[in-house]
């Protein structure tokens, strides 16, 4: 770092598996873990006056899709594998605890959270039907199953404006919390 002398460096704190390469308190730490690597990297960088940035992965996690209640549910009725719900938990129980973590226990200077905006699936959990039948299902409240049936763009621009929502509810918490943590 020193002869390199980089604007930052950037580490993975959490890949689309949902294993975090720091021991969190919220979610899953990867398994095996000796000495913790984000701890080195950010005293290293702070020593030296570099920023530090983690990858984070946003929408997808392998490991909370596992609980009750946080997959997107798809059209058949059963979880995703990939994919956490916006109308689940997730947000709340474990994606900004961990941001926080990152911004207050390691004082990193910002995420890349990867995964989010391309990984919006159609989720026909409960919460996410009703809602979408109140705004924008027109009078017979008929909630589309695949690309063929009428109103499946309607339903996915929904879905999208819901991911908008997600984003901008985890942005304005970091900002409230940790004004200085950027996210990209």
């Amino acid at each position: 770092l020193e002869l390199v002398r980089p604007d930052f460096v950037q580490v993975d704190g959490k890949g689309h598996a949902g294993y975090a390469s720091w021991p969190t308190r919220s979610g899953v730490a990867a398994p095996g873990f000796v000495r913790d690597a984000l701890r080195v990297w950010r005293d290293v960088t702070a020593a030296r006056g570099v920023s530090l940035y983690v990858h984070y992965s946003g929408v997808w996690d392998g490991r909370a899709v596992k609980r009750p209640g946080w997959a997107v549910i798809r059209a058949d009725g059963t979880p995703d594998e990939r994919a956490t719900s916006f109308w689940g938990p997730y947000l709340e129980e474990q994606m900004l605890p961990q941001l926080r973590e990152l911004a207050g226990t390691y004082a990193v200077d910002g995420v890349w959270v990867d995964g989010d905006c391309w990984a919006v699936e159609a989720d026909y959990r409960a919460e996410a039907v009703a809602e979408f039948r109140r705004e924008r299902a027109g009078r017979d409240g008929a909630v589309p199953r695949s690309v063929e049936d009428p109103g499946w763009d309607a339903f996915m621009a929904f879905h999208r404006d819901a991911y908008r929502r997600f984003l901008g509810r985890y942005v304005a918490a970091m900002a409230a919390s940790h004004p200085r943590f950027e996210v990209c």
